[in-house]
C-alpha cells in the first residue's frame, strides 16, 4: 500500500469513528433528538457502537485486512442496526443524511473488501473516499439533529471543532511520519550505495598495488627473470611462468585471476600465462584498456588500474609493467603483470553491509547480492550514470538508490545500486500509523466526554428558554421563560420575555415588510437572470429603471446617465433594414420577442451587431410592471463565422490547386500515348503536386494533434550543419534557379538537443514561405549562429528572403492561427494561414522563441532561437 493510500485509509476510518462516536454521544445524552421510541434509540446506540468499533479496529491496524470476516460482521451489523433505527426516525434532514451515509458506508465496505481481496488499489481508493463521504453525511445528520437542543448543539459544536482539529493534526502528522520513514529509507539506501562505490574504487587501488607487487616479484623470479628479455612463446616457458603465477596466487593473491602478458615486439599483448581464468576471458582482459595502457607505459612507476566487465564477471584490475635490463644495461619493457579482484556475491557479503544490491554496467546487472534485481534498479543506474551523481527510483515495490563508480580516468561506467523492498517501509509506516491512531482516538474520546459535560452544565437555563420558544412558535404569545440568573442566560431570558410581550404587535409589521421584500426580490431576480449580457429594464412608460455594466459597455453610456431617462435616448437599436427597434420598449407589451439588430453607440456612433431578447416584468398581482431587454454582443460570433468561411475557402483552394495538375496529367497519360520524355515531366508534375497536397494534409493533421495536446518532443543530439544541409537537399530542386539557396554556419557550432522531425518541418515551413512570398525570385539564405539570450547558450536558425516583406503593424498577427495578410478569395499568395502558427508551437515546445524582422518590399527574416541543451520536462 502506498503512503497516500495509507493516509487515506487512516483519515477515512478516523472520520468514520468520529462520526459514529458523535452519534453514540447524542443517542446516550439526548436520545429524544433522534427518535421518539425506545426501540429505535437502542438500535441507534448499538449500531453507532458497532460502526465505531469496526473503524477503531481497522484504523488502528489491530485488524489489518479489510476483508476479515469478523471485521465485516461487526461493520455490517452496525449498518443494519442503524438502518432499522433510521426507519423510525422523524422525517427530515437528519434521517435523509443518515440514510445517505449508511448507503455510502455499505458501498465503501464492499469496495474496500473486494479491493483488498483482489489487490485492486483503485477499488480500495474509491471505497476509502466513499467512507469519508459517509462519515461526512452521518456527521451532518447528527449535527443537524443536535440543532434542536441548545445543550446538544453547544456540545456538538465544541466536540466537532476539537475533533476536526484532532483529525487535521492526525492526518498532518501521519503525512509527516510517512514522509520521514520514506526519506530515511532513501537516505540509508543512498549512503549504502555511495559507501559501496567507494569500496569498489578502493579495490581498484588495491589491485594496482597488487599488480605492482606481482611485477616486482616476477622480475626477480628465478624462472622468469633470466628469460624475460629473450622470452620465446614456447609451451615449456609458458608452463613455467604459469607455475610461478600459481605459486604466487596461492601465497599472496587468492581473490581473482592473475595474468602475465608479454610485450615482445613480434607478439605484443600475448598472454604468456594465466591463473584462475579461461583463455577467452584472459584474451579479453589482455586487450582491455588498462592492460593496453600498461603496455604503453614508459617507466617502472606507471602501473594503472580500472574496473572491467569481462564476460559476465566484474573485475577490479591492476596492471604493472615488468622491466628487465637488456644487453646494454638499459631497462626495457618485457611484459605486464595483471592482478585482479572479483566483484561478485562473495565480495559483496565479505566487504559490504548491503543485503540487496547490484552493480550495473551498459544497461545490465553484472554483479548482485540478495534478491533478484528489477528494472527499477537498472533505471536508477542509468539515471545515475547519465547525471554523474546519485539517483533514486521507485516502482512501488522496490526503492532503489544508485551511485556511479568513478574510474581512474574520471569516467562513470558502472553504478552501484542498493535497494529496499517497499514492504519493509510500509511495515514501519503502519506501526507508526497504529500508534498515531490510538493517540488521536484517546484525544477524540476525551474531547467528546468534555464537550458533553460542558454542554449539560449550560443546559438547564437554555432548556427553559427552548421550551418557552417552542410554545411561542405554536402561537402561545403569553408564554414566559422565567429564567432568573445573573449570567448571559438570565439576560437572554429577560429579553425573551420582553420580546414575547411585543411580538403580537410586530406580527402585522413583519407581514407587510415580507410583502415589500417579495416584490423587490421578484424584480431583482428578473434582472439578475441575464446578468452575463447587457440588461436594460424599463417601466410601463418606457423610462429606464436598471442599466447594468454590460449595457454600459455596449451602449457607450454610463448607468447614472441612463437611469431615469427614456429608453430611446439611451439605447438605439436598428434592424438590418434600418428600422428603429427602441420604440418597442417605450410602451412594453406582455409578449416576449427576440431578434437581431445593430446597436448604435451613444459616445462614438459605432455600430455593434447584437442579439436582442425582450420580456415583460410583472408585479405580485400579475400586472404589467415594465419590461427587461437582454442585449448580447455578437461581434465575436460573426468574426468566428468569418474565419470559418475564410478557412473553408482557403482549404478548398489549397486542396484543389495540387489536384488540378494531378488530374490533368493523369488524364493526358490515359487519353493518348505520350513520348517518354514527356511522361517523366508529367510524372514529376504529379509527384510535385502530390507532395504539396501531402504537406497540406500533414499540416492539418499535425496542427489538430497539437490542438489536442499530443505534441511530444523527442529530443536527440543533432549536428547543426547537418540540419541545414538536409534542408538544402530537400529544397534545392523545388526552389529552382529563381530562388537559389545558400547556407551559413558559424564556427564553433556542433550539436543541439532537439526533435529532428519537428525541427526539419519548422525549417521547411519557413523556406516554403520564403519562396512563396518572393514571386520575383531572389536568394534564400539559411543561417545558423551562436547566441546568448540571457538564459544560456542558444542557436539561432534564420531563414531570410528578398520578397514582398510584411508591414510593421502586421508582424505580431502573422503568428496567429488561420491568419493571412490577405484573406480574400482573390489573394495573390495561397496557404492555410497555419504554417507560422505551427512553427511557433513547435519552437515553444522546445523552450525556444520565434521572431520576425521584415522591411516591406525588401524581404523578411524569420529566426528560431533554441537552447543548446533542452531542460528535462
Amino acid at each position: 500500500m502506498t503512503t497516500a493510500a495509507a493516509q487515506l485509509r487512516f483519515a477515512a476510518e478516523f472520520a468514520t469513528f468520529l462520526a459514529a462516536g458523535a452519534g453514540l454521544s447524542l443517542a446516550i445524552l439526548r436520545p429524544a433528538l433522534l427518535a421518539a421510541g425506545v426501540r429505535p434509540r437502542m438500535l441507534a446506540g448499538v449500531g453507532f457502537t458497532a460502526v465505531a468499533l469496526a473503524a477503531f479496529l481497522h484504523g488502528s491496524l489491530l485488524v489489518d485486512d479489510a476483508a476479515d470476516p469478523a471485521l465485516l460482521a461487526v461493520r455490517t451489523a452496525g449498518i443494519g442496526l442503524l438502518a432499522l433505527s433510521c426507519v423510525e426516525w422523524d422525517r427530515g434532514t437528519p434521517r435523509r443524511a443518515l440514510a445517505a451515509g449508511l448507503v455510502l458506508l455499505a458501498a465503501a465496505t464492499v469496495l474496500v473488501a473486494v479491493g483488498e481481496t483482489n489487490d485492486r488499489d483503485t477499488l480500495r481508493t474509491i471505497g476509502d473516499w466513499a467512507m469519508v463521504a459517509s462519515a461526512a453525511a452521518v456527521g451532518f445528520g447528527v449535527f443537524t439533529a443536535s440543532r434542536r437542543s441548545i445543550v446538544a448543539r453547544v456540545a456538538a459544536s465544541a466536540a466537532g471543532t476539537v475533533l476536526l482539529v484532532v483529525l487535521a493534526l492526525s492526518v498532518a502528522l501521519s503525512a509527516v511520519v510517512a514522509g520521514n520513514v520514506e526519506d530515511e529509507a532513501v537516505r540509508r539506501n543512498e549512503a549504502l550505495s555511495r559507501t559501496t562505490a567507494d569500496l569498489i574504487r578502493k579495490e581498484q587501488d588495491n589491485a594496482v598495488k597488487s599488480s605492482r607487487l606481482l611485477a616486482a616479484t616476477l622480475k626477480g623470479s628465478p624462472v622468469i627473470g633470466p628469460t624475460l628479455a629473450p622470452l620465446a612463446a614456447s609451451q615449456q616457458e609458458s608452463t613455467q611462468i604459469r607455475a610461478a603465477l600459481e605459486s604466487l596466487s596461492q601465497a599472496f593473491y587468492a581473490s581473482g585471476p592473475l595474468l602475465y602478458v608479454t610485450a615482445r615486439g613480434d607478439a605484443p599483448g600475448h598472454v604468456a600465462a594465466r591463473v584462475d581464468i579461461d583463455a577467452d576471458r584472459a584474451l579479453a582482459l589482455a586487450g582491455s584498456r588498462v592492460v593496453t595502457d600498461a603496455l604503453a607505459g614508459g617507466s617502472e612507476l606507471r602501473p594503472v588500474g580500472s574496473v572491467q566487465v569481462i564476460g559476465d564477471e566484474v573485475l577490479s584490475v591492476g596492471a604493472a609493467p615488468v622491466f628487465e635490463p637488456d644487453a646494454f644495461g638499459q631497462s626495457s619493457l618485457v611484459g605486464v603483470a595483471v592482478a585482479t579482484t572479483r566483484i561478485d556475491a562473495t565480495w559483496w557479503e565479505a566487504k559490504t553491509a548491503v543485503e540487496d544490491g547490484a552493480l550495473v554496467a551498459r544497461g545490465r546487472v553484472v554483479s548482485a547480492v540478495g534478491r533478484n534485481a528489477t528494472g527499477t534498479v537498472v533505471d536508477a543506474a542509468k539515471a545515475s550514470l547519465l547525471a554523474g551523481q546519485g539517483a533514486t527510483r521507485s516502482d512501488g515495490s522496490v526503492l532503489a538508490s544508485a551511485s556511479p563508480v568513478i574510474l581512474a580516468d574520471g569516467t562513470p561506467e558502472l553504478a552501484v545500486v542498493t535497494f529496499t523492498p517497499a514492504s519493509a517501509v510500509a511495515q514501519v509506516r503502519e506501526d507508526l500509523f497504529r500508534t498515531l491512531f490510538l493517540v488521536a482516538l484517546g484525544a477524540a474520546l476525551l474531547a467528546l466526554i468534555a464537550s458533553a459535560i460542558v454542554g449539560e452544565r449550560i443546559g438547564s437555563g437554555v432548556r427553559s428558554l427552548t421550551n418557552a420558544a417552542e410554545a411561542l412558535r405554536r402561537g402561545d404569545l403569553r408564554v414566559r421563560a422565567n429564567v432568573e440568573s445573573d449570567d448571559e442566560v438570565g439576560v437572554l431570558g429577560e429579553a425573551f420575555d420582553t420580546m414575547a410581550t411585543s411580538i403580537e404587535s410586530m406580527a402585522a409589521d413583519l407581514r407587510e415588510a415580507a410583502d415589500d421584500e417579495a416584490r423587490l426580490r421578484g424584480r431583482l431576480e428578473a434582472i439578475v437572470a441575464g446578468i452575463g449580457e447587457g440588461i436594460v429594464a424599463v417601466d410601463n412608460d418606457g423610462v429606464v429603471t436598471a442599466f447594468n455594466q454590460s449595457a454600459e459597455a455596449l451602449a457607450g453610456i454610463a448607468a447614472a446617465d441612463a437611469v431615469g431617462r427614456p429608453v430611446q435616448s439611451t439605447l438605439r437599436l436598428e434592424s438590418v433594414d434600418g428600422d428603429d427597434l427602441s420604440a418597442r420598449l417605450v410602451r412594453p407589451g406582455g409578449a416576449a420577442w427576440t431578434g437581431t439588430a445593430e446597436l448604435v453607440r451613444v459616445d462614438d456612433g459605432e455600430r455593434v451587431p447584437v442579439a436582442v431578447s425582450a420580456g415583460a416584468i410583472r408585479g405580485i398581482g400579475g400586472e404589467l410592471a415594465g419590461a427587461v431587454l437582454v442585449v448580447r454582443d455578437t461581434r465575436r460570433e460573426r468574426e468566428v463565422e468569418r474565419m470559418k468561411t475564410e478557412f473553408l475557402s482557403n482549404i478548398s483552394h489549397e486542396l484543389r490547386t495540387p489536384l488540378t495538375p494531378i488530374k490533368g496529367y493523369a488524364e493526358m497519360l490515359k487519353a493518348r500515348p505520350v513520348p517518354p520524355e514527356k511522361v517523366g515531366l508529367f510524372l514529376d508534375g504529379i509527384l510535385e503536386a502530390t507532395d504539396r497536397l501531402e504537406r497540406v494534409i500533414d499540416l492539418l493533421v499535425s496542427y489538430a494533434a497539437m490542438e489536442a495536446g499530443r505534441l511530444t518532443v523527442h529530443a536527440e543530439p543533432l549536428n547543426v550543419r547537418d540540419v541545414l544541409d538536409r534542408a538544402l537537399g530537400r529544397w534545392s530542386r523545388r526552389a529552382g534557379d529563381s530562388h537559389p539557396l545558400a547556407r551559413k554556419v558559424a564556427r564553433g557550432l556542433t550539436t543541439i538537443s532537439a526533435d529532428r522531425r519537428l525541427l526539419d518541418r519548422s525549417l521547411d515551413e519557413l523556406i516554403d514561405n520564403a519562396i512563396k512570398y518572393s514571386p520575383a525570385g531572389g536568394r534564400v539564405t539559411l543561417t545558423a549562429t551562436l547566441s546568448d539570450n540571457g538564459h544560456g547558450p542558444a542557436v539561432e536558425f534564420s531563414v531570410a528572403d528578398r520578397g514582398v516583406g510584411i508591414p510593421a503593424d502586421h508582424l505580431d498577427a502573422v503568428f496567429d492561427d488561420f491568419r493571412q495578410l490577405d484573406g480574400s478569395a482573390t489573394r495573390e499568395f495561397g496557404g492555410l494561414g497555419l504554417g507560422l502558427a505551427y512553427v511557433n508551437r513547435i519552437v515553444r515546445a522546445h523552450d525556444g522563441t520565434l521572431t520576425c524582422r521584415s522591411v516591406p518590399g525588401k524581404g523578411s527574416t524569420f529566426t528560431i532561437v533554441l537552447p543548446m541543451e533542452r531542460a528535462e520536462s
